[in-house]
């Protein structure tokens, strides 16, 4: 079963420093209609506009003071993706949750599986904006 996501909605920032996975997700989220802009991992300087920060963290539980820092300078809401999290129904949502994070996704992840956290985090922020 597909979920059927909104497409062409959000203005989003990826950072992410795997080479393959930011153009994989770039990618994704372009076609999927979607805005992608593509920050270094210690960009400080704010882009305004966004909708949702994609941040890759190794650790994402002791992550609160990045995820907060970056919420703050680009007026967002942050997301995180790692490899270190467990794919786990009720574990993301309570890390999220606790590091001030609108959601956690596991890597790897799909096509589907990112899209929908995509919604879901910026549903949370808010909803969407038309461009």
């Amino acid at each position: 079963m597909r979920i059927q996501i909104l497409r062409g909605c959000f203005r989003i920032a990826v950072i992410e420093g795997d080479s393959l996975m930011r153009e994989l997700a770039s990618r994704w989220l372009s076609d999927a209609g979607h805005e992608v802009v593509l920050l270094a991992e210690r960009q400080r300087t704010p882009v305004p506009g966004l909708d949702l920060v994609m941040l890759d963290l190794a650790n994402p539980g002791r992550a609160s003071g990045r995820v907060e820092a970056l919420r703050a300078l680009h007026r967002a809401p942050v997301m995180v993706v790692s490899a270190h999290q467990r794919k786990a129904p009720r574990a993301s949502p309570l890390l999220a949750g606790r590091i001030g994070a609108a959601a956690i996704l596991p890597k790897p992840y799909t096509r589907d599986e990112l899209l929908a956290a995509v919604a879901s985090a910026c549903g949370a922020s808010g909803g969407a904006r038309e461009h």
